[in-house]
């Protein structure tokens, strides 16, 4: 394999700035990369098209990379920052009066561990992806080491487009599944079933339900597990409002193709989470209040 030169321009080398493909009849060798929605100029952190979604962020500019956020966030495809997960959470549990170190916590497992990134961008954001910045060693260091080498072994079929974690985790269905956009969405959120390549049965536990069997426990006092299952839920109930249950095609294009299946991971009009902040926002509200009210109730009770 020929690799790039230091400077990353070597032109036997396919990719650039964050592992996009050049494009270099634009602008010469590497300065222009393929972010497949827009097209990004490296040498100034900039994309030379307007931002389709420029209506909904009217406080940063409409051609800025990563929502100008560069070293906490990466923009994969040219469409939505990667950290709007955790800045949800985040932003929903301090409201509902979670101490901000446990709300760090829940919503890193909400964003980076729920995600389970590509090892690339694992490294390469380690401690800021996912928000962790700001983290000391050793809270990082019990992050990533809780089930195993790295602390995501739960999560690793995450990105994969055929399995029960991917398409319960981002309320999804894969490219071969029969079922329609809804009950891939009520599977998802309040439970349900998904039959596999083997037409094996396993059972999905929604993300309500996770939300369900935390009533009446005290958010601080979770176990990293619970935290864990927590932020993936919320993960879940944010991804069921961005991804609406279509279908997930990365690997797998020519067996979908053949079924008639086409990719809808992500659909930038409809899917793209920037686009449905707002209600995922108030969705990850609600959920978090659910559990913090009956807290309260049973709190006020104790009282009397």
């Amino acid at each position: 394999m020929l690799l790039p030169s230091r400077n990353g321009n070597s032109s036997n080398y396919r990719y650039g700035f964050n592992g996009m493909e050049k494009d270099d009849e634009i602008k010469g060798e590497g300065n222009s990369v393929n972010y497949k929605y827009r097209m990004h100029d490296p040498r100034v952190g900039r994309f030379f098209a307007l931002d389709p979604l420029a209506k909904n962020f009217s406080d940063v500019s409409h051609y800025n990379f990563a929502s100008n956020t560069p070293v906490v966030a990466i923009d994969q495809d040219g469409g939505f920052t990667v950290w709007r997960h955790y800045h949800m959470t985040k932003k929903a549990l301090i409201k509902a009066g979670i101490k901000r170190k446990t709300a760090r916590q829940i919503a890193h497992f909400a964003s980076t561990y729920a995600d389970h990134p590509t090892a690339g961008i694992l490294l390469y954001n380690l401690g800021v992806y996912g928000g962790m910045r700001g983290a000391t060693t050793q809270e990082l260091d019990d992050l990533l080491y809780q089930d195993g080498h790295g602390g995501y072994d739960a999560t690793k079929e995450s990105q994969s487009d055929e399995l029960v974690a991917s398409v319960s985790i981002h309320a999804m269905r894969t490219y071969w599944e029969e079922i329609d956009e809804e009950t891939a969405i009520k599977r998802s959120l309040y439970g349900g079933t998904f039959i596999d390549k083997d037409n094996c049965s396993i059972t999905i536990v929604g993300a309500y339900e996770v939300i369900d069997s935390f009533k009446g426990k005290d958010i601080e006092k979770l176990s990293i597990q619970d935290k864990k299952r927590l932020g993936v839920a919320l993960h879940t109930i944010q991804d069921a409002v961005s991804h609406k249950g279509k279908r997930w095609v990365d690997d797998h294009e020519k067996e979908a193709e053949k079924m008639g299946h086409e990719n809808e991971h992500p659909d930038f009009d409809e899917v793209v989470l920037a686009k449905n902040y707002y209600k995922a926002l108030k969705d990850t509200e609600k959920a978090i209040k659910t559990i913090t009210e009956k807290n309260s109730s049973n709190s006020n009770n104790e009282n009397k």
